[in-house]
This record gives structure tokens, C-alpha cells and sequence, in this order.
């Protein structure tokens, strides 16, 4: 059986290159697409196998002007209001907005809208003094305090209940304000504060160009104001107004499909207005497109009409054989999120965590990394979305080790198995069926043949499974709408250095549709998961918090209802006429726009 598996392996790769080869010979080019010890809790880490910034002749002399056409291969719904986009919508959101806070990857904040910001003793109160009068939108008005206010008020606030009872949001939109007891003016002319009822210390890091979502994007009040539809700010799809270096050319525009930006010349991130660095872009215009097919995406790098593609490990020796092409990569910018969907419930054969436990063990993780992918293209050391580079990460959260015979006894514990623990039956002798869900990813190729190497290991337990791959919106919605208990769902998802909101959405939430425990005032989980967790995310002493966080990761991985998955290091291809483009790590999707520079 191991053999069989271990060659089912090296099938899919031999299948993946030879479609290379394929489209090689139809496209006129190839394919597809410091470490800390436990003890200390993660206080230090080391960064993935280093790789170069840029390849080839990309790092050459700069200029200034000109158009910058780049290739995407998906987005989220393509809306324009932050508040009601999903994680991909960021790559086009970031060319024209800019969040409260500022970032430059991984854990680094700077000043923004926000030029100062702090947190009570108790970690329950937010305190953001803003730039007040100095930033210029794109209709010619100035952000204001006022403005921040109105964008917290109608996210979490207020305003934000009143949308929701408007239908405006759905009820997932808004499940963060169950945290919230207040959005305030003041105490000072230029401030606001947000009053937790919970302690928040991410908050800034998530209202930061850091952050995994869009929901930090401020926008002028007025603009959406008058943009008022039906039920919300339904106008400002067809007419948005932001703060960034580019603003959206609706006139080129068509949603869900070709993005268009023209550079805005009074763009308030300059070293002039007291600012470390001039973040404008120096090229007019851009255009992002969506091009899901890897081959045209080359065909496009390779004739010059493409500057920026969003690539992939498989597409690497394709994009290198391009002349004067290069590759930037994004280090640890997204991971491999594997989900025991909905196994709070005591009927599924995934309730006891032995269960869940087994299916991990029988998963042999290095066949994965060195066989499906490369070493450098994945870091399998991970847990969740803990990579080696975020909060709280140490040795103790690497991956289980493959060893089926763990997984065997420890289904025979719980009376699953039979005999020897391999004929897939539960404990009243009932066959143990489920089905894994994926979809096709931009960032991490062959996600489908993953899912289908995780059946693969687990066909050796005698489980019944299926793999279905569909829709990546559509299956996500499915999942919010609570479709797939006792399934299993295989995704990317994006990385981030604190992982606070994921953590408290998942484990003390009821209000999140995607959360890893029903309720966390209810047992088993009130005198078990809960008291930990809470205890993990209250340490306000910067001097071990990590290490809080390390203990608190280190039981939740025990616990199973998230799986050991990988973190990606994800390639994008620059086109022969860029001179350098510099990603940032730990932050996803598009980031740093204005670092690419043509020649």
C-alpha cells in the first residue's frame, strides 16, 4: 500500500510536467500554472529557504511613466466597498485604497491615516490620533477624523447594526461587532477609540495594510454618503472614491473581470509630508486583468503585454525561459488550511479527537512537500496558519510525523477500525464516509491532486472518501451556510504575522460561520478549549506573548479541528521591460505596488 500511494505520487508530478510539455508545444511555451525550541515559546524564528528577490535581468535601471498591465488569476466578488469584499478582492483593492494603519509586511506597522495609536492597560480600548486635514481623497475632499470615525462606526459601530437590519450586510459581515461595545469620537479633536469587550491587542495589526482583509480601507464619508442606496452605499460599485496612489478609471473598468487605475498626483505618502518613504507609483496607468489560464498568462509575459503575472511554482522554467523576464517572490504568503468541518457535533465520525488525530498521522507530509511540490516552493513547518515567521511559532507546532500505525491505535482506543483499526468503520461498526471539498487556487497549483493524496492516505484506514472540487465563492458559501458537517475542506488561505483574529473567530465566536467549536460557553469546550485559548490572547506583556501564544497553538493543534498544513512561497512573474518589483512576506496577494518600477 505504501508504494502504491508513494507511486501515485510521483504520477501526479509525472502528469503535471507532461502537461507542461503539452502546452509547450500549444503555446509556444510550458506549463501551468531562526527557529525557536518550544521552551521558548517561538521568540525567535528563522525565515524559509532564502530565494532571491529577483531573477534574471529584471534588477536594471528604472523610469518613470509608462503602463503596467498585470495578470491575476482570480479575485473575491469584486466589490469596490471594503467592507463587503473577500480576501482576494485585496489584490485590486490595494492599488487604490490605503488602510488606518500602515505596514511594510510581516509584523512592521507605520503611520498612515493613523499617525499614533495605543491600547489601554487592560487591552480592552483603542486609541488612533489621525493625520486630520492632510490626506486628499480622490474627489478633491480631505479625510478627517470624522472620516475615520464614520468608517469604524459603519463596520462595527452603530451605523454598522443599523446596515445589517437594512440587509445591507449579512449577518457574517458583521460578526466582529459582537466583540465591540463602542466606536467613539475623541477623547482629543483628531481621535477615535473602539472599546472591546474582549481583550483586542491585533486590532491595529488587522486595521493595517498587514491584514489578510479589506476591511481596513478607509474611504471618505461624504463620498459614500452620497452614494446611498436602497439599503446602503450600493452607488459606490459604479463610482468608488478612495485614497491611494491610483484611482479606479470606471470608464475602463468592467467588474469581476479588467480592473483600471490612473495615478492620483496628490497622493499624501511622500517623504514631503513627513512620511519615511514616497510610496507613489511611478508608471500613469495599470490594468488588472483576470486571467485564470497559467498559458495565456505567459503568452502574455512573454509578447510584452503583460508587466506583472501572478505565477506559480509550476510555471517557474517557463517564465526563466522568457528573456529578460524575472521572478519576485512572496515569502510565507499564504498556507495550506485544512479544515475537520463542524466536528463539534457528537454523531460525526469526527467528534473524538482521536479521530481527528488519526487522520493527520496517516498523512505523510515530506511525500507531499517532495513530491507534489518542491522544498522551495512550500514549508511544511506549520501548523494552520502559525508559520515559521508569525506570533507564537516554535519546533513543538512542526507537523506530525507519518506513522499509520499511530493512526491505527489511536482509532482502536476509541472502538473505531475493528480489529486492527484499518476497516474504516466508526465505533457502532458503521462505515466512516465523508467527502473533501477544494477548489482550484491561484497561489498553490494542484490543489485538487492534494486533496486527492490526502484520500489516497486515508483509503488505507478503510474510510469512505470522496473528493469534490468545485467553485472556490461558491464553496466557500456553502461552508459559511453550514453544508459540510463531518466533511473536510482543503484550501489556501492567507498568511499573517498575529493570528489573533483567526483564533478568536474560530474558538470563541458562535457568531462566525466558519468557527472550529460551536460554543465556547458550552461544554466540552467552556472548562477545556475556552480557558485556554482566552488565556493565550490576554497576555499583554510584549515579552511573552509569544510564548503565551505558543502554549495556547500547541494545544489547539493537539485538538485537532484544524489540520498540520504548509505555508507557500508564491513567485511572480515580471515581465522583460520591469526593472524591480519587491513583495512583501507574510501579507498576501498584490502588496508594495509602488516598489514596481519599469525600465
Amino acid at each position: 500500500m505504501a508504494l502504491k500511494r508513494f507511486l501515485s505520487v510521483r504520477l501526479l508530478l509525472a502528469l503535471a510536467l507532461a502537461a507542461g510539455l503539452i502546452g509547450a508545444v500549444a503555446c509556444g511555451g510550458a506549463s501551468d500554472e531562526p527557529a525557536a525550541s518550544s521552551g521558548d515559546g517561538g521568540a525567535a524564528s528563522t525565515a524559509p529557504t532564502a530565494m532571491p528577490e529577483a531573477t534574471g535581468e529584471a534588477m536594471m535601471a528604472e523610469s518613470s511613466g509608462g503602463h503596467v498591465n498585470l495578470l491575476v488569476t482570480n479575485i473575491g466578488n469584486g466589490k469596490f466597498d471594503p467592507f463587503l469584499t473577500e480576501g482576494e478582492d485585496l489584490k485590486f483593492q490595494r492599488i487604490f485604497q490605503v488602510a488606518m494603519v500602515g505596514g511594510g509586511g510581516g509584523s512592521e506597522l507605520t503611520p498612515a491615516v493613523a499617525k499614533e495609536w495605543s491600547v489601554s492597560e487592560d487591552g480592552l480600548t483603542w486609541t488612533f490620533t489621525v493625520n486630520d486635514g492632510t490626506i486628499m481623497a480622490h474627489d478633491g475632499s480631505v479625510i478627517t477624523r470624522d472620516d475615520v470615525f464614520f468608517n469604524l462606526d459603519s463596520r462595527m459601530g452603530e451605523e454598522a447594526a443599523s446596515l445589517l437590519a437594512a440587509a445591507y450586510y449579512e449577518p457574517r459581515d458583521v460578526a466582529f461587532a459582537e466583540r465591540v461595545d463602542q466606536v467613539l469620537k475623541g477623547p482629543g479633536d483628531d481621535q477615535v477609540q473602539v472599546v472591546f469587550n474582549t481583550v483586542r491587542l491585533d486590532f491595529a495589526f488587522n486595521w493595517s495594510e498587514n491584514a489578510q482583509g479589506a476591511d481596513a480601507m478607509i474611504v471618505p464619508e461624504a463620498a459614500m454618503r452620497a452614494r446611498t442606496g436602497a439599503t446602503g452605499f450600493e452607488g459606490y460599485e459604479d463610482d468608488p472614491i478612495g485614497i491611494g496612489s491610483m484611482m479606479v478609471n470606471m470608464d475602463e473598468t468592467i467588474h469581476e473581470q479588467r480592473y483600471s487605475f490612473e495615478k492620483f498626483d496628490d497622493f499624501f505618502w511622500t517623504t514631503t509630508n513627513g512620511y519615511s518613504e514616497d510610496r507613489s507609483v511611478t508608471f500613469d496607468t495599470l490594468t488588472m486583468e483576470l486571467v485564470p489560464e497559467p498559458a495565456a498568462r505567459l503568452a502574455a509575459l512573454r509578447s510584452g503585454d503583460a508587466q506583472l503575472i501572478e505565477a506559480n511554482i509550476n510555471m517557474i522554467g517557463d517564465i526563466e525561459g522568457i528573456d529578460g523576464a524575472g521572478i519576485a517572490w512572496q515569502k510565507e504568503s499564504s498556507y495550506n488550511w485544512v479544515v475537520y468541518v463542524d466536528c463539534w457535533d457528537e454523531s460525526l465520525w469526527c467528534f473524538p479527537v482521536e479521530a481527528r488525530q488519526a487522520a493527520e498521522y496517516a498523512i505523510n507530509k515530506d511525500e507531499i512537500a517532495n513530491g507534489l511540490y518542491t522544498p522551495e516552493s512550500v514549508n511544511m513547518d506549520s501548523w494552520s496558519h502559525v508559520t515559521p515567521n508569525s506570533l507564537g511559532w516554535g519546533e513543538n507546532l512542526r507537523p506530525r510525523p507519518y506513522d499509520v500505525a499511530k493512526a491505527k491505535e489511536l482509532l482502536m482506543s476509541i472502538g473505531y477500525g475493528g480489529a486492527d483499526g484499518s476497516d474504516g468503520t466508526d465505533a457502532n461498526g458503521e462505515q466512516i464516509s465523508f467527502k473533501v471539498y477544494t477548489w482550484e487556487a491561484g497561489d498553490l497549483p494542484l490543489l485538487p491532486d492534494l486533496a486527492q493524496l490526502y484520500k489516497d492516505f486515508w483509503d488505507e484506514l478503510g474510510w469512505d472518501v470522496e473528493v469534490v472540487v468545485g467553485d472556490a465563492a461558491a464553496t466557500r458559501q456553502q461552508w459559511n451556510n453550514r453544508e459540510f458537517p463531518g466533511d473536510v475542506l482543503v484550501r489556501t488561505n492567507e498568511a499573517r504575522f498575529d493570528g489573533t483574529s483567526i483564533t478568536q473567530g474560530g474558538y470563541l465566536n458562535p457568531a462566525i460561520a466558519w468557527r472550529a467549536v460551536d460554543n465556547y460557553e458550552n461544554e466540552p469546550w467552556a472548562s477545556t478549549t475556552t480557558p485556554i485559548v482566552e488565556q493565550g490572547l490576554s497576555d499583554l506583556n510584549p515579552a511573552t506573548r509569544a510564548a503565551s501564544y505558543n502554549e495556547m497553538y500547541d494545544y489547539l493543534q493537539d485538538q485537532t479541528y484544524w489540520g498540520d498544513g504548509f505555508n507557500t512561497n508564491v513567485p511572480w512573474g515580471l515581465g522583460s521591460d520591469v526593472a524591480s518589483y519587491e513583495p512583501w512576506s507574510l501579507v498576501p496577494y498584490v502588496t508594495a505596488i509602488w516598489t514596481l518600477k519599469l525600465k
